[in-house]
This record gives structure tokens, C-alpha cells and sequence, in this order.
């Protein structure tokens, strides 16, 4: 029987769920998970690479070295699920610094229990008669809440800054770790210590201005605050900004903001806390501003701004003309969101949006004007800069504005902005940006109703117009300029699959990348590489006996069943080795806190163990794509004859994946199943970057439905699951078969 072809390629629709899946174009998927549309392939997305976690500094008094020996014991403070990173303890008497060795134990006599904090020490040297105190590092394991990055006078050399709820971190790029830097008197020296007091979803928004990073969580209690270096001193520090508002009303001044702009020389601040007449009062719809010039309005000797900055007290006077300013819109709705459209600030608000226009009236520089009564966004950092315009997630929908209007563009996706969760403060997790190399949006988010945290990732092809779903864990983003080049051996793909020369910048030191925080304070640079990096502590690992699986504790994982994990770096005693090397699936999650794990043979006797500390896990990255249902003779009233398919793929000799086609309307069960190749065979001097491979899948129907994934086998394969999967384009053999089947 003759076949004849279909080809299906020049992807370019990706995700779209608007209409029945038989009604789709050839090129479009229902389902589309773990890979997106990018120049007319799909491709499977790149795993993460770890840059750091954020790290704190602990220490403890212990009293005075009066003794030969001298014994002294402590608990260093953590925060619960912090540990103590191994090699970073050190205790001394000023003279005598005794230091553990990465293993528990300390110099001299002494162990450090790392997960506890939990220490003792032995200085069997003269005694001193002075204070013994005791420092360590330990990572927190709590939330990133914001990203930003302070200029430095090197140009595209910009120092990366991390928050969690309460400290701020600075990627070190000697140490090539982050440590905290929240202190009001002197960074480099490490005094007049401070935390900020905002919960899980009070993010931090930042931006650079006057020499001066200004940054704020909208949290009443915590001013805004600006990092700069204090000229007296020449020493870096953070310090409160509060500016006074009135020259009659001594006391009056702004506690807090939602946003901070720089606009036309002036600063703004939109959705203000401000106490006014000895009372604390909000003012969701105001935009204040200080006069044109400098920002910084203390003129005390201890408060000297950055050079060459100086300090004017009526700076934001809102009754002195030509100083600063305010006005409300004339709405009941709260300012959340916004960024500029050419020389216009366009301002989402719960829902509708506004435009905060420049008047060049000294008396009045600014006025509200409204743009839509439709859509706005309560997603404050949802939204993405474009050069025509802003994308951000609304209540109803993903939308875009030119500052003239604004429209919807998720028509292929309609319902999807509906799947993210309001509860736990939903709305105010969500976060966007914008990766000018492969022309892609993101939007983190969380749709799991039982989990605080984003679990997945709206993903847009902007120049394409195509969607996809990632199934990443993120909090927040932001940009990255590493400070090394990427070596030979440290690339992020493997190197026949590198499609830059070796002098192109991509790879090089100080070329930019997308980063991102997650729950629990890991940072990374996002689609980079193959094989994903470690994403998650592991708090502990326990078995209720050694016939039964092994259940994991890491606070909130936000993993789901059916999720593949490895474990690296397992400290303890007994076999850990058993766990190590290997992947494991989740076969059932009892909490938001643990999840049970199995292997490939469903062990279920395991050697003895015992866990203690300092484990990561890595999430690995299954792809799904489900493709439209073809329809194929329905034009003549007949069914089709499906004889065999064949992919045009990207060359792997490692790798393989699953392919299951339906019938009709049937989408949950196969009724065939093949397992593809990506080798090319036989086996040639040469390799072919692409190859077309057949799957021999034999049906008749109304409709066929291809799905294309990893199945459990090639998913516990390891050199399997970090394989590049990437589909160029389909061909489907068929012929006519007998008539439809009517009911």
C-alpha cells in the first residue's frame, strides 16, 4: 500500500488551547512542557548552573581564656533549616585560632555538629586571660526575594545583589560566593548589622540612582534604604531614606513605597506610606517626587550623600515651588506596577492602567492620565520591558501597552492566566524578564494549590508569539555578568553542540545572563547547560526500615510525583554511597516538606545509613510535547491509514525518547508505543548534526496524537535525560482507510 507524506515543520504556533485539539494548526501542541519554539524547531530547555547560595555569618561569645586547658562549648544561632558550611568555623582567643577540618571535627580537641550548630573546643595553649568568640558561615536556606544590580564605575561590570526576607548579599567574585552585606556603619568591616522584617512575598524592588542603589520591600517598618559609599569614610554601608515632605508640618515625611523611578532628573516614588501629622497613612494612588537634582535630603555630618551628591533639607517639600511634589489619581485602585514606554511612565494598577505624563511645569511636572479601564496588573514585578511597549500579567489576562492602549495577547492561551493561584499572595509572586538572546519571556508562577512558591514558568516566544510551560522553581530574576570565562571542560553543552566559536562572547567573562533565585536561596543562571546543577537542600534523609522507601526532607521542594532527583555531596555515616551517583524518582510527596523517593528497581532493602548534613538534590528536566490531532481524511468523509512517522531530530548518540500515538478522542491511552533513537546508524566516519529517524507505530483512525517524552527508562539513564532533545520536523506517512464511523 502506497503512502504519502505530511510534512509537518517550520514550527512556529508552540502552545495554543483555544480551540478542540483537532481544530489546531499542524504545528501547534495542547500540551507543551520543558521545551518551547525557537526558529522553527522545538527545543528542549537547558537545565540551570548554580551560582551560589546565599550565605550568612554567625558568631558566638563564649566567655575568657582562663584556663590550661580551657574547654568552652556553644550553639551557633542559625535559622531553622540553616547549616553550617564545613571548613568555615573558626574559634579563637585572639592569639590561638582553632578551625574545623570539614568533617566535625575541630583542632585540638572538639567537634561542630553542622546541621545544629552545636560546637565544642579545647585551647590547650597558656591562657590568655582575653574573650574567646567563635564565627562560622552557614547557608540559610530561605527565599530569594529580589535581584538587582549596583553600578561600578567599569563599564558592563555590574555588581550582583541578592535579598532574601531579612539581609542583602553580594556575589563576591574572588570568593565566587555571596555574603551579606547588611550593615549601616561599614560593610567592609562588617558593623552596624540590620535585617529588613518582610515576609515571603514581600519582594524587594531596586533601582540605580545618584550613584546609590535605592531599594524598598513596601513594608512599613523598613524605610526604603539606599547602599552607597559615605565620602567621610570611603566606607561602603547601607542607610535609611526617609525624605521630610513639608516645611510646616515638622515630622511629616515618607515612610515607605511600593515603586521607585528615576524620571526627568527627579526621583518618584508610587504607592506611598507616609506619616502625616503624627499618623501613619497610606496613599495607594500617589506619585511623589523630589525636586529636579539631588534626591538625598539629610543634611547631617553622619549622612554625607554619595560624591558628588550634595544633601538639600527641602529636596521633597511638597509646599515649596520648584522642590517636590505630589498627585493622586483620581481612583479607589492601588499603583502596583510599572515601567517607562519611551519618555511616558505607564502604571498598572489593580485594574486598569495609567500613564504618569511629564508636563515641564515647574509647578505641576507631572500629571495622571488614564489609558484603559480594562486590564491592569496586580503583579507587581510581572512586568517586562520592550522598546514599543510593556508585557504583564494581569487578573484576566497577559497583556501589553504602548502607553496609548492596552490588549491581551495570550488569544492562543486564554485560560491559562486563570491557573495562577491567588492564594499565599499568589499574585504578588509572580515575576518576569525578559532573554534577549533567545527572544524569550518568563513569567514564574505559582498554579499548585497546596505550595507557597512558584513551580512553574510561563514562557513566550515574543517574536513568534508562541507559548510553552517550564516546570522551574524560581522566585525571582534578574541579570548576571560572570567575571570568568567558561572553560573547555566547563561547558554547558556538550561540545559538538556548542554553536558559538571559541572567540564569540557568549561563554566569556561579563557576558550578560539571565539569573534567578529560587525558595531556598539558590541562585543560577537559567537555560545554560545540559545537565541541570543542584537546586535544593536536603535536609535530612531517613527510612522507617530498611525495607521501606527512603523519604526526603528539603522545606518547601515544590516537587510533584513523578519528578526525577539525584543527590550529591551526602554527609553521615553507613552507606550514603547507596544514594549517590544515581537517579531517583518521586513516588509520592506526603507534605510540602518531604517527598519518598524509589530507584530504577523499586529497591526496597537498603544498607544501613544515617544522614547528617549538607546534601543538595538536583530536579532533573523531563520534556512533553503533545501534538494537535490530525485529521488527515476527514475532508473525504474517510479515516486514515497511519503507516510509520519519521522525525527530523538533532543527532545524539545517547540519547533516546518515548513516543505514544492515539486514536480519535482518546487521550489517555496509547495504542502505540516506541522507543526512538537519536544515534545516528549505522555508525559513519562522520556524524550528522541532524538525522531523520522512523517509528514503525501502525494505526487507523479518525485522529492521530503524537506524544513525545522521556519515559521512566531513559529518565533514570542519566546520560539519557541530559540529552538536547530537539525536533526539527515531522513526517507522517499515511493512506486512506474505510469510511468515519457514525454512532
Amino acid at each position: 500500500m502506497a503512502y504519502r507524506p505530511i510534512l509537518i515543520s517550520n514550527y512556529e504556533t508552540g502552545l495554543e488551547n483555544d480551540l478542540e485539539p483537532w481544530l489546531l494548526p499542524n504545528d501547534a501542541f495542547p500540551e507543551l512542557d520543558n521545551c518551547y519554539v525557537f526558529r522553527g524547531r522545538i527545543l528542549k530547555k537547558l537545565g540551570v548552573k548554580q551560582v551560589g547560595r546565599l550565605t550568612r555569618y554567625t558568631s558566638v561569645a563564649l566567655g575568657l581564656h582562663t584556663l590550661n586547658p580551657q574547654v568552652v562549648a556553644g550553639v551557633f544561632p542559625l535559622v531553622p533549616n540553616g547549616t553550617v558550611i564545613r571548613g568555615s568555623v573558626a574559634i579563637t582567643d585572639g592569639v590561638t585560632t582553632l578551625v574545623d577540618d570539614g568533617n566535625g571535627n575541630i583542632t585540638g580537641g572538639g567537634t561542630i555538629d553542622y546541621k545544629t550548630g552545636a560546637f565544642t573546643a579545647t585551647f590547650t595553649t597558656a591562657p590568655t586571660g582575653t574573650a574567646i568568640t567563635a564565627t562560622a558561615l552557614y547557608h540559610p536556606c530561605v527565599p530569594c526575594m529580589g535581584i538587582t544590580n549596583q553600578d561600578t564605575p567599569s563599564l558592563n561590570q555590574e555588581s550582583l545583589i541578592v535579598f532574601d526576607q531579612q539581609k542583602a548579599y553580594r556575589f563576591d567574585t574572588v570568593l565566587q560566593q555571596f555574603r551579606d552585606i547588611s550593615f549601616d556603619t561599614s560593610i567592609a568591616a562588617q558593623t552596624g548589622p540590620f535585617s529588613w522584617t518582610g515576609s515571603d512575598s514581600d519582594f524587594f524592588w531596586s533601582i540605580n540612582y545618584a550613584n546609590a542603589v535605592f531599594t524598598t520591600n513596601f513594608v512599613s517598618a523598613d524605610p526604603i534604604r539606599f547602599l552607597a559609599t559615605d565620602p567621610t569614610t570611603g566606607f561602603e554601608r547601607w542607610r535609611p531614606f526617609q525624605p521630610n515632605t513639608s516645611v510646616t508640618v515638622a515630622g511629616d515625611h515618607v515612610l515607605t513605597a511600593r515603586l521607585i523611578f528615576s524620571y526627568r532628573g527627579r526621583m518618584v516614588l508610587i504607592n506611598t506610606i507616609e506619616q502625616v501629622a503624627g499618623a501613619t497613612d497610606v496613599f495607594p494612588q500617589r506619585a511623589r517626587w523630589s525636586q529636579n537634582g539631588t534626591p538625598y535630603y539629610s543634611v547631617a555630618a553622619a549622612d554625607n550623600p554619595p560624591t558628588p551628591f550634595t544633601a538639600q533639607a527641602d529636596a521633597w517639600f511638597d509646599n515649596q515651588l520648584g522642590k517636590g511634589g505630589y498627585v493622586d489619581a483620581p481612583t479607589r485602585e492601588q499603583a502596583l506596577s510599572g515601567e517607562f514606554v519611551d519618555d511616558n511612565l505607564v502604571v498598572f494598577f489593580e485594574r486598569s492602567t495609567w500613564i504618569l505624563r511629564y508636563t515641564a511645569d515647574p509647578a505641576n511636572p507631572f500629571v495622571w492620565e488614564r489609558v484603559n479601564i480594562d486590564f491592569g496588573s496586580e503583579s507587581t514585578f510581572s512586568t517586562i520591558s520592550f522598546d514599543k511597549g510593556l508585557f504583564a500579567v494581569g487578573s484576566v489576562g497577559i497583556i501589553t501597552s504602548d502607553g496609548n492602549n492596552v490588549t491581551r495577547i495570550d488569544q492562543k492561551i486564554p485560560d491559562e492566566v486563570f491557573n495562577f493561584q491567588n492564594k499565599n499572595e499568589g499574585p504578588k509572586r509572580v515575576q518576569g524578564i525578559r532573554n534577549f538572546k533567545r527572544q524569550l519571556a518568563y513569567w514564574t508562577f505559582p498554579n499548585d494549590e497546596n505550595g507557597t512558591f512558584p513551580n512553574r514558568v510561563l514562557v513566550l516566544n515574543y517574536i513568534e508569539a508562541s507559548y510553552s510551560f517550564f516546570r522551574d522553581s524560581f522566585t525571582c530574576y534578574g541579570n548576571y555578568q560572570p567575571s570568568v570565562d567558561i572553560t573547555w571542560a566547563g561547558l554547558p553543552v556538550a561540545w559538538q553542540n556548542w554553536d558559538f566559536s571559541w572567540s564569540n562572547p557568549t561563554g566569556q567573562s561579563f557576558d550578560p545572563q539571565i539569573v534567578a533565585g529560587n525558595q531556598q536561596g539558590f541562585v543560577f543562571q537559567i537555560d545554560t547547560y545540559e545537565c541541570p546543577d543542584t537546586s535544593l537542600c536536603l535536609e535530612d534523609l531517613t527510612s522507617a526500615g530498611l525495607n521501606t522507601p527512603p523519604i526526603v526532607t528539603s522545606t518547601n521542594h515544590n516537587l510533584s510525583v513523578g519528578q526525577f532527583v539525584m543527590f550529591e555531596d551526602l554527609q553521615g555515616t553507613g552507606d550514603l554511597a547507596q544514594f549517590e551517583g544515581k537517579v531517583w524518582k518521586v513516588v509520592s510527596v506526603p507534605s510540602v516538606n518531604t517527598f519518598v523517593i524509589e530507584d530504577e528497581a523499586v529497591t526496597s532493602v537498603f544498607n544501613a545509613f544515617v544522614y547528617t548534613d549538607s546534601g543538595e538534590i538536583k530536579v532533573l528536566d523531563n520534556f512533553e510535547l503533545l501534538s494537535k490531532r490530525f485529521n488527515l481524511g476527514l475532508e473525504n468523509g474517510r479515516q486514515t491509514r497511519l503507516g510509520y512517522t519519521d522525525f527530523f531530530v538533532q543527532q545524539d548518540n545517547n540519547g533516546e525518547f518515548q513516543v505514544e500515538i492515539f486514536t480519535d478522542e482518546d487521550s489517555s491511552r496509547p495504542v502505540d508505543t516506541c522507543a526512538v533513537s537519536l544515534a545516528q546508524e549505522p555508525a559513519t566516519s562522520f556524524e550528522n548534526t541532524k538525522i531523520w529517524k522512523r517509528a514503525y507505530c501502525q494505526s487507523i483512525g479518525q485522529f492521530f496524537q503524537y506524544r513525545l517524552f522521556l519515559n521512566d527508562t531513559q529518565m533514570f539513564a542519566q546520560e539519557e535525560n541530559c540529552v538536547m532533545f530537539a525536533l526539527h520536523a515531522m513526517m507522517l506517512w499515511v493512506s486512506k482507510a474505510g469510511r468515519l464511523p457514525y454512532g
